[in-house]
């Protein structure tokens, strides 16, 4: 008999936990489910945390080759001592220079002009070639946009080398409206 009474409670109490597990059952999942995101995202977190030390060496290095870069390019143009200073490579390379043509325009990094210089060469091809690779190695920034290479009748190489040197402008470049975006230089000192 005590079952009788019993019973009534007992499926009420079941029915209870039941509904009490179907209403809390999903919750849980979804718990479960944004734990789960949560844990990944902090995850990644931890791999960028990782990377920080990496990451301001980087950043270390990088101001120092834009100091650099900055220390070769000079207030003024000095055309004069750029001339010496492929007169005296060439001659030291035993490459003949011919006319040199020269354009300036604006550079694409602010606070910089850039000249270029269009100059005719004449000499065999490894001298031409350590001519071009000297450049490289001066003390001022220089880009090379192009070699145009051709043989004359004594087996020398006449080719006509496209440089470009930069200036820093004497005013200060204004404020941009909008962030600008960083680059990282491959290799060489090209502003």
């Amino acid at each position: 008999m005590k079952l009788k009474t019993i019973l009534p409670s007992l499926l009420t109490l079941l029915l209870g936990l039941g509904v009490a597990a179907r209403v809390t059952l999903p919750n849980a999942q979804n718990r479960a489910a944004e734990r789960a995101d949560a844990q990944t995202r902090v995850t990644a977190l931890e791999a960028e945390v990782s990377q920080l030390p990496t990451e301001r060496a980087r950043e270390t290095a990088l101001k120092a080759d834009h100091a650099r870069l900055q220390a070769t390019l000079p207030d003024a143009e000095a055309l004069p001592s750029v001339l010496n200073t492929f007169s005296s490579a060439a001659r030291a390379l035993n490459v003949q220079l011919g006319p040199i043509k020269r354009t300036v325009k604006a550079s694409t990094v602010p606070g910089v002009t850039a000249v270029d210089l269009e100059v005719a060469l004449t000499g065999t091809y490894p001298r031409v070639q350590a001519l071009v690779q000297t450049l490289g190695q001066l003390d001022r920034a220089y880009t090379t946009q192009g070699v145009t290479v051709g043989v004359d009748d004594a087996a020398l190489v006449k080719a006509a080398l496209k440089v470009t040197t930069y200036t820093r402008d004497a005013t200060p470049p204004a404020a941009p409206a909008q962030p600008v975006t960083s680059v990282t230089p491959t290799t060489g000192a090209t502003p």
